[in-house]
């Protein structure tokens, strides 16, 4: 009899040999020791611990910065009292749009495309600033290497899962700071202030689930992305992989060992949650507030979920993260057919959206509508110039130079319609945002920053005097406090004319002749 461990085991190491440098295993789909997996069968050399971990902290803040300018407008725009024009939309709903476009294109450049440079460079550019919500741009699992308790796999689906709960965190600590910050600073009662607490713990929790949902749905999607290899086979013949093994584990048959724990105990659930519990909830909570989406009130809550369409099509969030789901499975499942198909299967969904946006119009603003289908037609013509650009035999074997030359073309034709429609929305969100409250608001930071810090101090002056101290501390404290005021607030000031000094102005023990006291 033949033994089969002997002859298989002879097998995977001529496999090996005929894998390209940094892979092994089966269909050359693992990574050897040095290199990560960016996506399915797909190893790069790994950076630096530091240097990934370097990247991930300045895209996180750039995209907390992101995210912070869409809850103030939500914020803003939720406490406006007056209906907005028809023809003017709301900065938040352009916002929105900008995203779906982001997140979308990144499920475009995910493709097994052979990019010109062209079109590589600005997708590479776009997808590491977005690399806390795009698990497919660095080579994660090079930082877990050294686990032996968590497989890399499970390491690389852990991380991207937690990475939006650690960006709310953040994001929350920060509107929870602003608003102490106003309150310090507010006369008013504490009950309207935890009142805008709540407004922006909410709106803040929505903005960060509308952002980062792409990202945790292709994780999900991806514990259930299994590659077919062999049948079973009888003698003589010895089939080395017998089954389905896990796309981001081509070692780990799937639905075995530790792969069926994590599917089904935590990827069943969050498939489930995420694709149809959260659009159900949707629909239900807009449709059974249809008869308070115009309260004010209400909008300060939940506004992000529904301002932006009309009140027939409240729901259509539901709809837009159903389209999501559809790209996301197109571009996790449909690597493992091969790029012809997930970019067929992209395209057709695509163009089925765009044909929704065309006929329904749910957006409340006819600009809107504008914006939300030149985006989709936008991608979709990246879509399908995107199959034009993958290599035939009749265009490698005939005209090779010539099939060269299109792809380049077309790579800067597919450049400039999206700089086109990015300069469109930086236009139509420069004309309908009000630059001279912003300016003013600029304008008045330091002085607000100047009499919040003198309210510090006074307080903490106080509380020192009620405590048993030194002679001369409360004075000492109270100087220091005034030494804290930044001289680069007082030298941004150094221009204005001062009013008379008022009595509980903060004085130094002797002011020098012509040097003014900071109020």
């Amino acid at each position: 009899s033949i033994n089969c461990a002997t002859v298989i085991s002879g097998a995977n190491t001529y496999a090996d040999l005929q894998c390209s440098n940094g892979y092994h295993g089966n269909l050359c789909g693992l990574c050897r020791f040095g290199y990560g997996a960016s996506k399915p069968l797909v190893c790069r050399q790994c950076w630096s611990q530091s240097a990934i971990i370097m990247v991930y902290i300045i895209s996180a803040l750039v995209m907390l910065a992101f995210m912070k300018l869409i809850c103030h407008f939500n914020l803003l725009e939720g406490g406006q009292t007056t209906d907005q024009p028809a023809d003017r939309p709301h900065v938040t709903d352009l916002l929105k749009q900008l995203v779906l476009y982001v997140q979308y294109l990144l499920v475009i450049g995910s493709m097994n495309i052979p990019w010109p440079a062209v079109l590589y460079v600005p997708l590479r550019a776009v997808a590491t600033i977005w690399a806390p919500a795009s698990p497919e741009t660095l080579t994660v699992e090079c930082l877990f290497r050294d686990s032996s308790s968590v497989p890399a796999a499970i390491g690389r689906t852990l991380f991207y899962l937690c990475m939006p709960l650690v960006l709310l965190l953040l994001l929350l600590l920060l509107e929870v700071t602003v608003a102490a910050c106003k309150a310090i600073r507010s006369s008013r009662r504490s009950t309207a202030a935890s009142a805008s607490l709540v407004d922006r713990l909410i709106g803040s929790a929505m903005v960060v689930t509308f952002v980062f949902i792409p990202s945790v749905v292709r994780t999900v999607f991806g514990l259930f992305a299994c590659v077919p290899l062999d049948e079973p086979s009888n003698e003589p013949y010895c089939a080395a992989a017998v089954g389905q093994f896990w796309a981001y584990d081509m070692g780990q048959r799937c639905f075995e060992g530790y792969h069926k724990a994590w599917a089904y105990g935590l990827g069943l659930p969050l498939l489930l949650v995420l694709c149809i519990a959260f659009p159900i909830a949707i629909v239900v909570f807009t449709v059974y507030n249809h008869h308070r989406l115009s309260s004010r009130k209400f909008q300060q809550h939940y506004g992000f979920l529904f301002r932006q369409y009309r009140p027939s099509c409240c729901f259509w969030d539901a709809a837009v993260l159903l389209q999501t789901a559809l790209l996301v499975a197109a571009g996790v499942f449909g690597s493992l057919l091969g790029p012809y198909y997930q970019s067929l299967v992209v395209t057709v969904v695509l163009a089925v959206v765009l044909w929704l946006l065309l006929v329904v119009r749910p957006h409340a603003h006819q600009q809107t509508n504008a914006v939300a289908s030149q985006c989709i037609a936008c991608l979709l013509l990246t879509s399908l110039i995107a199959r034009s650009m993958l290599p035939s035999n009749i265009h490698v074997a005939f005209d090779t130079h010539r099939f060269e030359s299109y792809v380049a073309g077309a790579g800067v034709i597919v450049l400039l319609v999206h700089v086109a429609f990015l300069a469109s929305v930086a236009w139509s969100v420069y004309k309908i945002t009000s630059w001279s409250q912003v300016w003013a608001a600029l304008q008045a930071a330091p002085q607000r920053f100047t009499r919040l810090l003198h309210k510090c101090c006074k307080g903490q002056t106080a509380d020192a005097q009620q405590q048993t101290l030194p002679a001369g501390a409360d004075h000492a404290l109270e100087g220091a406090c005034h030494d804290a005021v930044p001289s680069a607030v007082r030298f941004i000031d150094a221009t204005k004319p001062r009013p008379p000094a008022q009595s509980n102005d903060i004085h130094t023990a002797k002011d020098e002749p012509g040097q003014s006291s900071v109020q």
